[in-house]
């Protein structure tokens, strides 16, 4: 999940916060975050330093598959990257924010109607991910659930377990689409 800036700026901080949670419980843990380029890397590091109390965090550029693939748990800003960490099946917490006012127009016209917003939980039609959207993205809340998440090694192996059959599934998937896509170019 390599952050992007409007990322940054819309979750950083809570982050971070959840990391200073998550350090005093885990006095062992060690945190890593991927940012898409050296811009966002230094957005990140600006946000760490405003933070007095953060823990020490690893700020990679470009190495997102090398930190999901060697991450116990990941707190993740929704989107593709979670459909990524899903394809390392690595464990997650999910938490977006929409522009404040974007949030209310969609809820207003009634265009946020899904159940689920992670990827994960989409394509399995079943809450795997602990999601946090909007007001809902607390530092407590988000460490409790990753604390969860660490202190359950059969909800971690479930995830694990649930997220290699969505890859297979999306592999099986894929190779249909495609045979059907090329046959509705053929017959047009």
């Amino acid at each position: 999940m390599a952050l992007t800036l409007s990322e940054i700026h819309a979750l950083a901080a809570d982050f971070i916060n959840t990391a200073s949670l998550l350090a005093k419980r885990f006095p062992q843990a060690r945190f890593v975050v991927p940012a898409a380029n050296a811009q966002v890397a230094r957005a990140f590091q600006q946000q760490l330093a405003q933070q007095p109390h953060a823990p020490e965090m690893l700020c990679l550029q470009g190495q997102t598959d090398d930190v999901l693939a060697a991450s116990d748990v990941a707190l993740i800003a929704c989107g593709t990257a979670t459909l990524e960490a899903l394809l390392y099946q690595c464990p997650m917490v999910a938490a977006y924010r929409l522009n404040r006012w974007t949030y209310r127009v969609l809820k207003s016209l009634r265009l946020v109607r899904s159940r689920y917003f992670a990827l994960p939980n989409l394509l399995a039609d079943e809450k795997l991910v602990p999601e946090f959207i909007q007001d809902q993205v607390q530092p407590l809340a988000m460490a409790d659930a990753l604390s969860s998440l660490l202190n359950n090694a059969a909800s971690r192996l479930y995830c694990r377990q649930r997220f290699r059959q969505i890859h297979e599934q999306l592999q099986c998937h894929s190779a249909e689409r495609a045979a059907d896509a090329v046959v509705g170019v053929i017959n047009n």
